[in-house]
C-alpha cells in the first residue's frame, strides 16, 4: 500500500479536462469448471475452457508493497517506481488496508506549493495499440482544510507523455470545496480535444477500488478507441463511466500511452497546514484485458468488492495464479471470475464459488513445472546475424517439477513443432529451430508435469544480416534524435562508407526514442555521377517493400526498434554512391550529418515515384533522416544483376 501526502494551496481557476468511456464488457466466453483454491500467497489452479491466450501470463506490474521495502525507505529504493523531482516519497507502515498490506508511501511535500507524484514508465517498449487494464485501491484523507479553501486533486492519470503538457491521457481530477464535497471530476483524453464532466464518486475517508479499461486507437486519428472507468467504494456504492468511438491518439499527439501517475495536485497560492494524504494499494497494470478476479457477489455485474489475482501461467484450459485474498475475510465465500483478452467474463457472468483461507476444502496446489533457457541465451529475446539464407539454431534449457516432468515440446509461429531432445528425463533439453535471414521467429517451449500442468516460455529470435553500410559510420555520430516531419526525402549513401559488396540487401530504419512513425514508397538506386544532383542510374532504381505488402503501404517503425525491409536485388559496391528515397507521414529521427552532406527533400509534394530529381526543385537540409543500416542479404555474385544493369 502507498500513501502520498500533499500540502494543498487554494486555487482561483479551474483547469479543463475531459471525459472518455468504453462499452460494458460482454458476458460470454470462458468457462470455469474447477479451482483448488488455496491460502493467501499459495499457488492455485483454475481449470476450464476457452480462457483465450495470454502470451505473457504475469501482468506488467502487480505491486502490493509488501516485499523488499521497509519503513523509511524512499519510494525509488523499491526499484519499481519513480517520482517527480520535487517529491520526497518514502515508505511508512502507519496505515494499512489489510493485514497483508504492510507498507505505504508518504509524499512529504517541499514547502512552497510544489506538485509531485509517484509514477511508473509502464510500457517503455510499446510499439502497437494495446488493450490496457489498470486496477488499484486508494484512500483520500484530508487534514486542516479551512472554510475558505477549495482545491484540485489530479488523482491519477495514464499518459502518453510526462505529467505536464497536452499529451494524450486518461485522468481523473477532483475539485473540492470547504465542505469536502467534490465540485466536479473529469476524465481527459488530452488538453485540446474535449470530453465530458463526470463525478466518479470517490468517498473521503474510505477505501475505493478503481478499474480502468482502455482500448487504444488502431491508428492515428482512428475513432475506434474506448475507455471504461469503474469505481467501487467500501460502502458498496459504485459508479461506472464509459465512452466509445474516440481517438486516443491524433496527428498532433500520435504517441501511445506509457506512464501511469498516482497523486498529483495543482493550486495557485501557498496556504500552509492544509494537507491531503492519498494512500494506494494493490496496483495492477497490464497490456491485456485477460485477468482473474475474486468478487463478493455470484453475479459479476453486481460485484462491488473485487480483488485481483496474480497469474503465473495461462493456457486455454488451465491458469495458475497466486492467491490474493486482499480484504476478504477468512471463511468468507467469494466468487472467482476469469476475464479473457476480449473482456468476456467466465460462465456468462456467474462466479465460481470458493472459500477464503479454507485449507480443508481447498487443498494446496500441486506446483506446476519450471522451465528455463540456457542457450543461445537465458533471456526471452535473441538476435543472430546469419551469413547463410537459412540456419539451424539450438535452443536449450532445463525443466523441473515437485514430482516429475512428462514432456518438453517446442513450437514456432512459422509452423515448426516437435518434442525436445533429452537424455535425463527433461532435466536438460534441446530443440532444433530453423531460422532465415530477415525473419523474426517466436519459439514456445512447454513443459508438462505428471499432473498435466504446463508451463510455457517464449524466445523471440530476430535474424539479421551482416552490415554493409552503417549510418553512424557515414555521419560520425551515433546518437539518434527525434525529428519533425519531412514529407519526401532522398538520402545519399556515400560509397566510401560501404564496406562489402552485395547482390541483395535489406534496409533498416531506426525507431524514435518514443512514439512510432510511418514511412512508405521506399526505393534505392545507384547515383548517376554523370547526371545532376538527385539523379540516379534509371535501370538500377528498385522499389523496396516491407512484409511483402504493396510498395505504397504505410510501414510503421516502432519506438526503440529497427524496422527491416524485404530483401531487394541491387548491386551494392564499396566506392559507389546510392540514393535511398522515401516518404515520411509522421515525425521521424535524424543523425547529425557529415560535413558538407546535403539531404534532398520536398515539404508538400510526393516525388517518391520520380526516378530522377535534378529538375524537380527539391530543397536541401543537413538533417539525416531515419535510414540506419544496409544489410547484406546475399553477397555479391550470389544473384546475377539484371541484364540492363550498368555501372558508371
Amino acid at each position: 500500500m502507498v500513501t502520498i501526502k500533499k500540502n494543498f494551496l487554494p486555487i482561483n481557476w479551474i483547469y479543463p479536462v475531459f471525459l472518455l468511456t468504453f462499452a460494458q464488457m460482454a458476458v460470454a466466453g470462458p468457462t470455469v469448471t474447477g479451482c483448488n483454491f488455496g491460502d493467501f500467497g499459495t499457488e492455485s489452479v483454475i481449470t476450464g475452457s476457452s480462457f483465450s491466450v495470454k502470451e505473457i501470463a504475469s501482468p506488467v506490474l502487480f505491486d502490493k508493497f509488501e516485499d523488499n521495502v521497509s519503513s523509511g525507505q524512499s519510494l525509488q529504493s523499491h526499484g519499481v517506481w519513480s517520482q517527480t523531482d520535487n517529491s520526497n516519497i518514502v515508505y511508512d507502515d502507519s496505515f494499512q488496508r489489510t493485514s497483508n498490506s504492510t507498507f505505504n508511501i508518504v509524499d512529504k511535500m517541499v514547502y512552497g506549493g510544489q506538485n509531485g507524484s509517484a509514477f511508473k514508465n509502464v510500457f517503455p517498449d510499446a510499439v502497437s495499440p494495446r488493450k490496457i487494464f489498470v486496477s488499484f485501491w486508494s484512500y483520500i484523507d484530508v487534514k486542516n482544510v479551512s472554510a475558505s479553501n477549495y482545491w484540485q486533486l489530479k488523482y491519477w492519470r495514464l499518459t502518453a507523455g510526462p505529467v505536464h503538457g497536452d499529451y494524450p491521457q486518461v485522468s481523473v481530477s477532483n475539485w473540492y470545496y470547504p465542505d469536502l464535497s467534490p465540485q466536479q471530476s473529469l476524465i481527459s483524453l488530452d488538453g485540446t480535444t474535449g470530453g465530458a464532466i463526470w463525478n466518479p464518486g470517490y468517498k473521503l475517508g474510505q477505501w475505493s477500488h478503481t478499474q480502468l479499461i482502455v482500448r487504444e486507437s488502431s491508428a492515428v486519428d482512428a475513432r475506434d478507441g474506448s475507455v471504461l472507468v469503474k469505481v467501487m467504494n467500501a460502502d458498496g456504492t459504485m459508479t461506472v463511466k464509459s465512452i466509445e468511438n474516440i481517438a486516443t491518439r491524433t496527428s498532433s499527439y500520435p504517441n501511445l500511452f506509457r506512464w501511469m501517475h498516482f497523486g498529483y495536485f495543482e493550486t495557485n497560492n501557498l496556504n500552509p497546514g492544509h494537507e491531503v494524504h492519498t494512500y494506494w494499494d494493490d496496483i495492477y497494470i497490464d497490456d491485456s484485458w485477460a485477468r482473474i478476479e475474486l468478487g463478493d457477489q455470484p453475479s459479476y455485474a453486481n460485484c462491488t468488492h473485487i480483488e485481483l489475482q496474480e497469474p503465473v501461467s495461462w493456457n486455454q484450459d488451465n491458469i495458475h495464479f497466486i492467491v490474493n485474498s486482499g480484504s476478504f475475510q477468512e471463511g468468507q465465500t467469494v466468487y472467482l471470475y476469469v476475464i479473457d483478452t476480449d473482456g468476456n467474463v467466465s460462465n456468462n457472468g456467474q462466479g465460481f464459488p470458493v472459500t477464503i483461507n479454507s485449507s480443508s476444502s481447498n487443498p494446496s496446489a500441486d506446483t506446476p513445472p519450471a522451465v528455463t533457457f540456457t542457450a543461445p541465451t537465458t533471456e526471452p529475446t535473441y538476435t543472430v546475424i546469419l551469413t547463410e539464407p537459412s540456419q539451424e539454431l539450438t535452443i536449450a534449457g532445463t525443466a523441473s517439477d515437485d514430482n516429475s516432468i512428462q514432456s518438453v515440446t517446442y513450437s514456432t509461429d512459422n509452423g515448426q513443432s516437435g518434442i525436445a531432445t533429452s537424455t535425463d528425463g527433461f532435466a536438460t533439453w534441446s530443440a532444433p529451430i530453423t531460422v532465415n535471414k530477415n525473419e523474426t521467429v517466436v519459439t514456445t517451449i512447454t513443459a508438462t508435469d505428471d499432473s498435466g500442468q504446463t508451463t510455457s516460455k517464449t524466445m523471440t529470435i530476430t535474424c539479421t544480416c551482416p552490415v554493409g553500410w552503417d549510418a553512424t559510420v557515414q555521419t560520425g555520430d551515433s546518437s539518434w534524435t527525434d525529428s519533425g516531419v519531412t514529407y519526401c526525402v532522398r538520402l545519399l549513401v556515400q560509397g566510401d562508407s560501404i564496406t562489402d559488396s552485395a547482390s541483395q540487401v535489406v534496409l533498416g530504419f531506426q525507431g524514435r526514442s518514443s512514439g512510432d512513425y510511418t514511412i512508405r514508397n521506399v526505393s534505392i538506386a545507384q547515383r548517376d555521377i554523370a547526371g545532376g544532383e538527385g539523379d540516379v542510374i534509371d535501370s538500377t532504381w528498385k522499389q523496396v517493400t516491407f512484409n511483402n505488402a504493396a510498395w505504397s503501404s504505410g510501414v510503421t517503425v516502432g519506438a526503440g526498434v529497427e524496422k527491416l525491409s524485404d530483401p531487394v536485388t541491387i548491386a551494392l559496391e564499396p566506392g559507389s554512391d546510392y540514393y535511398v528515397t522515401f516518404k515520411i507521414d509522421t515525425p521521424s529521427v535524424y543523425l547529425d550529418p557529415p560535413a558538407g552532406y546535403r539531404e534532398l527533400y520536398f515539404d508538400s509534394a510526393d516525388h517518391t515515384s520520380d526516378v530522377d530529381w535534378s529538375g524537380n526543385g527539391f530543397s536541401v537540409t543537413q538533417d539525416y533522416h531515419a535510414l540506419s543500416k544496409i544489410y547484406i542479404y546475399s553477397p555479391a555474385g550470389n544473384i546475377s544483376p539484371p541484364p540492363d544493369f550498368r555501372r558508371d
